[in-house]
């Protein structure tokens, strides 16, 4: 067994030695995760394969090793089928303290580009000295978005495999594109190491983003991973612009196709599991609907106007019987019906005032019980963030940027201040990151005690998750952190406006009738196609506006939520946005993740006004 380079791989990382596998040779190291490595090696044939090596020491007890463990030696005989990675041995080293997997070796991403263009290669014996998998995340990097008759086949194969892994009674837990490889040109399940029973799930497991609200480790959690993964394939947005949709998409060849995608990439991620997809077979019936010129589109249309009709049909014979019942209560004689009296007027008791102070920037604050935090009643506006980057040349983040649904370095961002995400000093301030906002929050909490109009024990922050849940009327959810939380339940089915879907009028600023894409809702109507100025709509809870829509709001996650290795903390989003249109996105309970530099046109910020050393709640 060879040794390994030390400028291989991150050199800050200590390095394990080889791994034995019996008949092969192990090469050399050529990847790294949160539990193990990886090693290419070649058998006595001189087929090349890749090797998983899962250590025990990387886990905090024996049980989750042994599950892992456990879950790879169930899906090695289930491993033969076309679209996932076939695992041809496994086995354990008590001694050296680890287990591993001998499997497929994907192609090499350095000639992706080359294999695309061409016929499936067969499988190669020589691997260059700087290989790399290739991925449909590389795919994705080099390509953007693919045409929906490339995305097709790639689909349904994957769908495939879902229903094959579902139907042995295991679950994958990580899907993503990272974790679909090419071998031989055709996309393969892979990071097998998470595959689990479905019925030994219960390890917070997968990739923010990727997670459906409920957690892992099911599924029809599997199958929301999928539909993200679908999502970024077709029109090259991040999984965290879902629902958006291109903003090119007009012109796009392949339109209609990706609006069928739409159809299946909604169902998949609904956020209550009954709305999804009951199972992998049916998903990849519709996929199969799709490629022989089936309309999904269509049929949504015809079974809602069946349902229309017969709702009309209902309606009618309801009001004929009303009819009649009031023609049996109407009096012989207007002597019978005595002198009509009008019905005392409801008594309406006003809300109390409630307590509020300016600062120095004209931002209005106001006290939410139950919370040492005190709101700002609307998100920052334009006019506030512009004091803040004339006062302290601060240069907002575009190091990623959302930009037609890829996360990249743009030449030309679209700016905080341009006519379109900026028409007016009174509209909420977008397209800057939470950094930004944590900058901002800085400068303010700075400037205002060096001029001595904020008390030095008081100061500026974004509002923390929990805060934010409990300003916004939503006390009961339990855990300590933002995703248990989430998956607590709290007031599960609840709206800004109540539990009735869909939101009343001026409930706030969505994505109605008015909204400049094709994805909308359209049983609502509001009068800003975009974000509009703060405080548009009626105050909601503590005489705070602008909490269910206008723009999602970045909060911080305290305690910080462990995070495994490898991946940087984020900030929690919350609240609707004037590009929300469905359920999911409006529930109080709702959550999205940004990295901590990402901007986004339907993101913003409001601020609380804290003590300095404060801790959260007061109880």
């Amino acid at each position: 067994m060879s040794s390994i380079p030390a400028s291989s791989l991150d050199p800050a990382r200590p390095l394990r030695p080889a791994p034995f596998v019996p008949d092969y040779e192990v090469e050399r190291l050529i990847g790294r995760g949160s539990y193990g490595t990886v090693w290419l090696a070649h058998s006595t044939l001189g087929t090349r394969r890749a090797v998983k090596v899962v250590y025990r020491d990387s886990f905090d007890s024996e049980r989750p090793y042994l599950r892992e463990f456990a879950g790879i030696r169930a899906y090695e005989p289930v491993s033969s089928h076309e679209s996932q990675v076939r695992v041809f041995h496994v086995g354990k080293n008590d001694e050296a303290g680890y287990f591993y997997y001998v499997m497929e070796l994907a192609d090499d991403a350095a000639s992706l580009a080359k294999a695309a263009a061409t016929s499936p290669a067969p499988e190669s014996s020589a691997t260059p000295p700087a290989y790399a998998p290739a991925t449909l995340g590389v795919l994705l990097k080099q390509r953007g978005r693919l045409p929906g008759a490339e995305a097709l086949p790639i689909a349904r194969a994957l769908a495939s495999a879902l229903d094959h892994l579902h139907g042995h009674g295991l679950v994958h837990r990580d899907i993503k594109p990272s974790n679909i490889i090419l071998v031989g040109g055709r996309p393969k399940l892979a990071d097998i190491g998470l595959v689990t029973s479905a019925t030994n799930a219960d390890t917070l497991v997968g990739t923010i983003g990727f997670i459906p609200p409920e957690g892992p480790g099911t599924p029809t959690a599997d199958l929301y991973s999928f539909g993200k993964v679908l999502y970024e394939m077709v029109t090259g947005h991040d999984r965290q612009e879902f629902p958006n949709l291109p903003d090119d998409l007009p012109q796009l060849a392949d339109r209609e196709l990706l609006l069928e995608f739409n159809e299946i990439i909604l169902k998949c991620c609904h956020q209550d599991p009954r709305g999804r997809y009951a199972t992998a077979a049916d998903l990849r019936a519709d996929l199969q609907r799709i490629e022989t010129g089936h309309s999904l589109r269509r049929d949504r249309a015809r079974r809602r106007q069946m349902l229309a009709a017969a709702c009309l049909a209902a309606l009618g014979l309801v009001a004929i019987s009303l009819w009649q019942f009031v023609q049996q209560l109407r009096p012989a004689s207007p002597a019978a019906a005595g002198e009509a009296r009008p019905l005392p007027a409801a008594r309406v008791t006003p809300a109390a005032p409630v307590p509020r102070w300016t600062n120095s920037l004209g931002m209005i604050f106001v006290s939410v019980p139950g919370l040492a935090a005190e709101f700002s009643i609307w998100e920052t506006r334009v006019q506030d963030f512009r004091a803040f980057v004339e006062e302290s040349g601060h240069e907002p983040d575009h190091a990623t940027f959302v930009v037609a649904g890829l996360k990249k370095s743009p030449k030309r961002p679209r700016k905080w201040d341009d006519p379109q995400s900026a028409p007016t000093p009174a509209h909420p301030v977008r397209a800057i990151s939470g950094t930004d906002a944590q900058a901002f929050c800085a400068w303010l909490t700075r400037r205002e005690h060096q001029a001595g109009t904020l008390a030095t024990n008081r100061a500026y922050r974004l509002p923390r998750d929990v805060e934010w849940s409990w300003a916004a009327g939503l006390t009961n959810e339990t855990g300590q952190t933002s995703i248990e939380r989430f998956a607590s339940g709290g007031s599960a089915d609840l709206y800004y406006w109540g539990t009735n879907w869909p939101p009343p009028p001026t409930a706030g600023n969505f994505a109605g009738q008015e909204a400049p894409f094709a994805a909308r809702l359209r049983e609502y109507v509001d009068a800003f196609p975009v974000a509009g100025p703060v405080g548009s709509f009626p105050a909601e809870s503590h005489g705070l506006f602008d909490m269910a829509g206008n723009l999602s709001e970045f909060c911080e996650e305290w305690p910080a939520t462990p995070l495994p290795p490898g991946q940087e903390a984020k900030f929690v989003v919350r609240g609707g946005s004037w590009d929300c249109y469905v359920p999911g996105c409006m529930l109080i309970r709702s959550r999205k993740y940004s990295e901590l530099r990402e901007a986004g046109v339907g993101w913003g910020f409001r601020v609380v006004c804290v003590p300095a050393d404060d801790g959260g709640r007061q109880f």
